[in-house]
């Protein structure tokens, strides 16, 4: 099938050319989403401090990639790690401060804030994924059903994710 989507390409964009010459197939990223070859692995995605010059009220999320490197496939998180839900997390969090709090148990690889569409607030729960299966569990042993969080009333809800949360719910 990639090679019909390339012929067509090749029609719609003729000075292009398909086959070959083509650059390397795309990889995999570490939620599984294809990754374009010539995009740089390990940066911060949508982040006001990406200098993007677009205001990051209006992300639908802010991804952080917490750690760059020359050599992708090095950096790379464990294959059994684990992302996890994490729910109960203040409005006023944002990725770098929960990349603190969650860095106790062990190396994150990634946040994923869920914000509302419209006006980019935070919808007070996020995914996070540790390079190791072991720090999650840490993670979630020293923290789910124990720590709460200032402002909030409940204590911090992490499980392993089912999936990222389509609906942009973050209720339990």
């Amino acid at each position: 099938m990639l090679h019909s989507l390339d012929a067509l390409a090749g029609k719609l964009s003729p000075g292009s050319k398909a086959g070959p010459t083509s650059p390397p197939a795309s990889q995999l990223d570490g939620n599984a989403n294809r990754v374009h070859p010539y995009h740089k692995h390990g940066t911060i995605s949508n982040s006001p401090m990406n200098n993007n010059n677009i205001s990051s009220k209006h992300n639908k999320n802010n991804i952080l990639n917490a750690s760059p490197s020359s050599n992708p496939e090095q950096d790379q998180p464990d294959p059994d790690n684990i992302k996890m839900f994490v729910g109960q997390v203040p409005h006023s969090m944002d990725e770098n401060d929960l990349k603190q709090l969650f860095e106790e148990y062990g190396r994150v690889h990634s946040i994923n804030v869920l914000r509302d569409k419209n006006t980019g607030i935070s919808r007070g729960c996020c995914f996070v994924t540790f390079y190791t299966r072991k720090a999650a569990l840490l993670a979630q042993d020293a923290l789910h059903n124990v720590k709460t969080l200032r402002g909030m009333h409940h204590p911090i809800q992490m499980k392993p994710a089912d999936s990222e949360n389509r609906n942009g719910k973050c209720g339990y």
